[in-house]
């Protein structure tokens, strides 16, 4: 695919005006105040040629979206329409058009009213957002426009905002698979404005498939995507993945006023309820007037929340929050300084994407963790496998046994008791039998592979050079699968899954690369960054170094497996074992006494009292007595005290889980006496004081020792012992 490095072709006599290098960068700087980089001069110039679609491929954070803005600076009636994968995108950009002075309008399910499109049709917005719904519903509101040539003839481009979700959320937002029906709709001289950070190979073929982007007729600016001022760290989760106790280090124990504070943090998931679960482990760690400083995010939140949390988080009035896609692509917040993916639940593009949230501001320094479950490193794989290979080399053994015939049982013989003074006698041998051959002792036999550390030893990384290692992983990385690739076929284990190559091979760096493993390197495969090419000489040849803003340094500190020293003390856990709690009684069905409803009676006016008492009448009234004493714990206290469960204060704590037991169980325990008092202890039972009969022996004497068997004699031989 062709690459646009080379300066304008002459204006030709017939077409749209063609608008030099110097002459872009010079209307920028007058009507902006800011000067483009080379790159972005370049997509504006592909643009304003109109003779094809162009795909612009930069890092996160590194400016694509003024790429949007530009051409409206040469075409005074312009239009911009953008397709955003989020709303709350579309927001920031009219926002950030505001400051530019140009007037757009962010159009969704609740703003696509009839006047808001009589007013785009006017002429009244320059920059048209809105998602791919809204775009493509039958007879909606652009359905109308594009029959309308004065809107048309107006479009400068058609921006498709995260171009990689055309082919990575196309399977949950079908709306994706039907875009390519745009080129039918409009005039074919409109472009295609393909951006993203995460375009590799195979992914970039698919949005351009979808989209029909001509192979012939497109112009692809290509940058690094890489983020250095990111540093990398991949970490085996220790804890089960329901208690999320893997993040307890943003949060320490006994966390107080005055403590520092955690660095702004987003913490992605794939999953809404572990988003939520996630937030409140991380809430209970704070004292109850700091549990909002964390928050959750996802789809199902309203606009109005996500508006006020994304402004609350950047303006620094929460710490962070436990969010899924809905939020952060794209958005304009420069300080994030720690990203945490929870999980290999997403695949390369994805996690890119995500850490790509962090230290927007190129002038800070973040750090991107990923948490990943130990099924997923070589290790853990190699000790499973070992495993299994012993349990299946067990099972072997044991059908083998089960499938040879079985001997004939020896008859029992009669031995002579060892003080016989009898001879030895003769006693009749069974037939020997063949012995089985001996089979190869199993070294898997002696110790578990988790006690030993040689079984299930991984194999050392490959000795071929580190080239050609990049380059075999590359075309793993780059083939076009037809059809859903191998990694993603479901397999046949029960609960067995696979990851992408990539993904796989950035979790496994340390264990996989030749040489000075790095977890960077499998991602600069993977997107290509090692081939592109920098033009930030080119930017600004004025400057010794070219310009700073373009350039993509080395970092210092890439990632763990780099520079491990740098992490040593980073995102450790070790939580103290919790104490097994003891355990509850069974409670066998009973029939209720009037005692027991008596109890009931009196536990329910007691917990209306002290709800009165402490939380107030209005809430009394408003919520009812639970938050004092919930039904739940009413009822087990009932239960248990039919069976005399409950006689302390440690009893209650054990049988309920009650939270004010501490508080309350005092009073709880008046109760229980009052109503259903411990039953008298059973009377002793009566002893003798009269002495026994003569030769009747008491039963407190200890036993007689065991008499020792005589020996017996045949009647015929009159020999002993048989």
């Amino acid at each position: 695919m062709p690459n646009v490095q080379s300066r304008a072709a002459p204006t030709p006599s017939t077409g749209p005006p063609r608008y030099s290098f110097a002459e872009i960068r010079a209307k920028a700087v007058e009507r902006l105040g800011y000067q483009p980089c080379h790159w972005q001069i370049k997509v504006v110039e592909a643009i304003l040629k109109r003779d094809g679609d162009v795909v612009c491929i930069s890092a996160t954070g590194s400016g694509k979206t003024l790429t949007f803005w530009l051409p409206l600076l040469f075409k005074s009636n312009g239009i911009q329409l953008v397709i955003s994968p989020l709303n709350i995108l579309g927001d920031q950009n009219v926002t950030q058009l505001e400051g530019m002075g140009i007037k757009g309008i962010s159009i969704t399910s609740e703003t696509a009213t009839y006047q808001n499109f009589q007013d785009i049709e006017d002429g009244q917005y320059r920059v048209i957002v809105t998602n791919v719904e809204t775009l493509m519903q039958q007879d909606g509101g652009f359905d109308q426009l594009w029959k309308k040539p004065q809107f048309t003839s107006r479009l400068i481009s058609i921006v498709w905002d995260e171009g990689h979700c055309v082919s990575k959320w196309a399977g949950f937002r079908p709306e994706y698979k039907e875009v390519g029906r745009l080129r039918f709709l409009i005039p074919r001289s409109i472009p295609f404005l393909i951006v993203s950070a995460t375009l590799p190979p195979a992914v970039l073929s698919d949005v351009m498939h979808t989209l029909q982007v001509l192979r012939d007729k497109v112009t692809i600016i290509r940058r690094s995507n890489d983020r250095p001022n990111i540093h990398l760290v991949v970490r085996e989760m220790k804890y089960s993945m329901s208690s999320f106790k893997d993040l307890a280090f943003l949060i320490k124990e006994n966390w107080q006023p005055g403590d520092p504070l955690p660095p702004k943090f987003l913490i992605f998931f794939d999953s809404i309820a572990d988003a939520v679960e996630a937030a409140k482990f991380l809430r209970g760690r704070l004292p109850l007037e700091y549990r909002h400083k964390i928050k959750w995010f996802n789809s199902e939140m309203s606009s109005e929340f996500k508006d006020i949390e994304s402004e609350a988080l950047k303006a620094g009035r929460i710490w962070g929050l436990c969010c899924t896609d809905s939020f952060g692509m794209g958005l304009d917040l420069a300080d994030i300084l720690l990203v945490i993916q929870w999980r290999s639940t997403c695949d390369m593009c994805t996690l890119w994407q995500r850490l790509g949230r962090a230290a927007r501001a190129m002038h800070l320094v973040a750090r991107g963790l990923f948490l990943v479950e130990p099924k997923r490193f070589d290790q853990n794989i190699a000790k499973a496998e070992a495993r299994a290979a012993k349990r299946a080399e067990t099972s072997k053994k044991r059908k083998h046994l089960a499938d040879e015939p079985e001997q004939p049982a020896a008859k029992r013989v009669a031995v002579a008791s060892r003080d016989s003074p009898n001879l030895p006698l003769h006693i009749p041998q069974p037939a020997p039998s063949v012995p089985a051959p001996a089979e190869p002792e199993d070294p898997n036999d002696a110790n578990d592979p988790d006690d030993d550390p040689e079984v299930g030893a991984l194999p050392a990384p490959p000795t071929i050079s580190s080239d050609d290692y990049r380059a075999s992983r590359r075309a793993v990385y780059d083939a076009l699968i037809e059809h859903e690739p191998a990694w993603k076929k479901p397999t046949k284990k029960k609960g067995a899954d696979r990851l992408e190559p990539a993904l796989d091979d950035f979790i496994n760096a340390r264990t996989r690369q030749p040489g000075k493993p790095c977890h960077r390197d499998p991602a600069t495969t993977f997107f290509g960054n090692d081939m592109t090419v920098s033009t930030h000489l080119e930017c600004r040849p004025d400057v010794p170094g070219g310009c700073r803003r373009c350039v993509i340094s080395a970092s210092e500190v890439c990632c763990e497996l780099c520079t491990p020293a740098d992490f040593a003390d980073f995102a450790r856990v070790d939580l103290p074992k919790p104490k097994q709690q003891p355990q509850r009684s069974r409670i066998a069905p009973y029939s209720t006494t009037p005692a027991d409803m008596a109890l009931r009676d009196a536990l329910h006016t007691f917990r209306k009292d002290r709800t009165n008492e402490v939380l107030g009448p209005f809430s009394f009234r408003k919520h009812g007595a639970g938050a004092i004493m919930s039904d739940e714990v009413l009822s087990r206290i009932a239960d248990c005290t039919h069976f005399y469960k409950i006689q302390t204060t440690a009893d209650l704590i054990r049988e309920t889980r009650w939270h004010r037991a501490a508080e309350d169980g005092a009073k709880v325990l008046v109760l229980i006496s009052q109503h259903l008092p411990l039953p008298p202890p059973p009377q002793p039972a009566l002893s003798f004081t009269t002495p026994l009969r003569p030769g009747l022996h008491s039963n407190n004497a200890s036993p007689a020792s065991p008499s020792t068997p005589k020996n017996r004699r045949c009647s015929k031989c009159h020999l002993l012992g048989h």
